[in-house]
């Protein structure tokens, strides 16, 4: 059996922090669950929030805030609920998101949750560094992968074709 080239986790570390938030831009573009997408935090002085975009039908919006660190307390998280706060006068009963290259203890996700929700958001989620990598490596999300992660990965997608061509040569 022909295994994967892309073992275990993609290495977001590798990616500067303003193509860490391009990346992620780029998986909500692929999506197509979003609109009017706006970047800001690659412009520069972003008040907290890097992207801010509303889903399709929808009427909140998303404060998005990317932060591609090897780890993230709940101190830190409440830092960010904070800063948004203070430089957004719109974000009463409006959604927060943390978009994160590493992962969040149980412990300091709920407590980002409960801190959010008390100062007015209607809704607080955390994009970690597993859930990242599980999408990555969805075929939706394939070109995205390769853009930020090179055209080496595409050997992942001729290991998958060699395997299904396999299984057609055995049935």
């Amino acid at each position: 059996m022909i295994q994967s080239t892309t073992k275990g986790v993609l290495h977001f570390e590798d990616l500067e922090p303003m193509m860490f938030e391009r990346m992620y831009r780029s998986i909500l573009d692929t999506e197509g669950l979003y609109e009017d997408i706006r970047s800001y935090g690659i412009k520069g002085s972003d008040e907290g929030v890097d992207i801010l975009c509303t889903r399709k039908g929808g009427t909140s919006k998303y404060f998005i805030q990317c932060k591609r660190y090897g780890s993230l307390t709940k101190s830190e998280l409440f830092k960010i609920v904070d800063r948004i706060i203070s430089g957004n006068n719109c974000y009463l009963n409006q959604i927060i998101m943390v978009v994160t290259s590493c992962d969040v203890t149980r412990e300091s996700y709920e407590a980002y949750e409960k801190y959010a929700i008390e100062k007015g958001f209607s809704k607080a989620s955390i994009v970690d560094r597993t859930s990242l990598d599980s999408q990555l490596h969805l075929e939706k999300f394939r070109l995205v992968k390769e853009r930020f992660f090179g055209t080496e990965i595409s050997r992942e997608e001729q290991a998958r074709k060699k395997i299904k061509d396999t299984k057609k040569a055995k049935n």
